[in-house]
């Protein structure tokens, strides 16, 4: 069964350009709360810091592929911490099949990511809904990344500095992910 989870965090975004016609986006705006902490995590792909208790799963998302706009087939939830060195991710993807049901075809950085299972995270740090980062790994950890601009062009080659770590089970996989502010470059 392919699954392609795909969030869109903090700002709507767009770092795949969509047709508003074809898809609408939500006329909801979700939030996810961050939780500043004082402390570093070790990303493990865990989530078993307790810094991880004092946050708050994220709300409900859509499936953007393979049927925009529907419940997705399975739960994800997405949650965040930061500190004054890094945003934290900690996100579990939900799948009744469990290990048996995760698609990757390869280990190399930048994978394909039709041929993979895998999350998505981009962040217009420019507040300007028309360039992004991108940051995206697959259930073994493998990263990808890319920077959008225009909501057209892509620079595929970029590779930005941040961490992550997985953990996969019967019960889906976890992803635990680390990016330097400096990697976002906020204004």
């Amino acid at each position: 069964m392919k699954r392609l989870s795909t969030l869109l965090l903090l700002i709507s975004l767009r770092s795949f350009a969509q047709d508003a016609t074809i898809f609408k986006p939500d006329s909801i705006r979700r939030v996810i709360e961050a939780v500043q902490i004082t402390s570093s995590l070790k990303v493990e792909g865990l989530l078993n810091d307790p810094e991880w208790k004092k946050t708050k799963p994220s709300p409900g998302f859509i499936q953007i592929e393979p049927y925009q706009g529907k419940n997705p087939n399975h739960q994800t939830d997405v949650r965040v911490l930061y500190n004054k060195q890094f945003l934290y991710l900690g996100i579990v993807l939900r799948d009744s099949l469990g290990k048996k049901a995760i698609r990757a075809t390869d280990f190399k950085r930048d994978f394909n990511y039709m041929q993979h299972d895998l999350v998505n995270l981009s962040f217009d740090g420019f507040n300007d809904r028309r360039n992004a980062m991108a940051f995206a790994t697959n259930p073994y950890g493998v990263q990808r990344d890319f920077l959008s601009f225009d909501d057209i062009y892509y620079d595929f080659d970029w590779d930005g500095l941040w961490r992550v770590r997985t953990a996969r089970s019967d019960s889906g996989w976890v992803a635990e992910i680390a990016i330097p502010w400096q990697t976002l470059r906020y204004p």
